[in-house]
């Protein structure tokens, strides 16, 4: 039409599309008011991110770096396996587009999900793992990746708005989970309450030990308070043959079992008042925390 001019700009192409696929194949509850509203959510997320990379500096190149290696991820978790004479890969696709995105030999990462590698004496040998071991070797591949494009991204921020001069200034957020005792404490779980404990000790000491030091010396009146020391918890789960010590060296071992470890959490620390261990005999252990068991 007379008066309009077409614009010479192409369509900006979503740069996750070739990575994920297109929305065709979006399933049934695509009618749902809820689904739209979550995927409509996603997207709005989705643009912030894309923006926020933009206004830290990242040149585009970086940014599809940094989608292709998420992509692997996505796809690295889609991985199952099946059990003949060891841990097979069930679907073979969903592994070689992880290895595409990730820029590795598909036969590496399958020889790294399906078997444990060790070095004696100059010899590599190599034993098939059950489906359990390589689920946990495929998620813990995963965290690993991503762990570090998380720890990239971060300092590639830090560097963009530290001052060119010294003096650098800086500010930290502190922003924790609290307490929380769920039927099924896993050890994600395990580590926010234990980061807690530490918190804890930290405003015990500042807050109650010193203070009242200062009190003392200063010659300044105040009433004693009654405080619990959470020393003996603390010690409980980082001290030699505690609970960190035994998780990660039964953790190394071959043949270590969540059984063989609860054995030796059980006779390592029974003693201990922190230490809860059940009556009924079970696969579950419990820490007496200052905010509760």
């Amino acid at each position: 039409k007379s008066g309009q001019k077409k614009s010479g700009r192409k369509a900006k192409k979503d740069p996750m599309v070739s990575r994920t696929g297109d929305n065709s194949d979006i399933p049934a509850e695509q009618d749902d008011p809820i689904y739209i509203k979550q995927v409509k959510r996603d997207k709005s997320d989705y643009k912030e991110v894309l923006n926020a990379f933009e206004v830290m500096g990242l040149s585009s190149q970086a940014v599809e770096d940094i989608l292709t290696i998420l992509a692997g991820i996505l796809h690295l978790g889609n991985v199952r396996f099946y059990m003949d004479g060891g841990a097979q890969i069930s679907d073979r696709d969903a592994v070689e587009k992880a290895a595409q995105f990730l820029s590795v030999n598909t036969e590496q990462l399958v020889e790294s999900l399906t078997h444990n590698k060790r070095e004696m004496r100059g010899e590599v040998f190599l034993s098939p793992l059950n489906e359990d071991q390589a689920l946990a070797s495929r998620d813990s591949i995963t965290m690993a990746v991503y762990s570090h494009l998380f720890d990239w991204i971060i300092q590639r921020i830090n560097s963009r708005i530290k001052s060119p001069k010294p003096p650098f200034s800086s500010i930290g957020v502190l922003d924790i989970f609290g307490f929380e005792n769920f039927q099924i404490n896993r050890f994600e779980q395990f580590n926010i309450n234990f980061a807690n404990e530490k918190l804890q000790q930290y405003f015990n000491k500042h807050i109650f030990s010193l203070e009242q030091l200062e009190y003392n010396q200063e010659g300044i009146p105040w009433s004693d308070i009654d405080w619990t020391d959470n020393a003996g918890c603390i010690d409980l789960v980082e001290r030699k043959m505690g609970v960190f010590s035994i998780i990660d060296e039964e953790s190394r071992f071959p043949k270590g079992t969540d059984k063989s470890m609860l054995e030796k959490l059980h006779n390592a620390n029974a003693k201990s008042p922190f230490y809860i261990k059940p009556k009924i005999t079970g696969p579950d252990f419990g820490i007496r925390h200052y905010a509760g068991d």
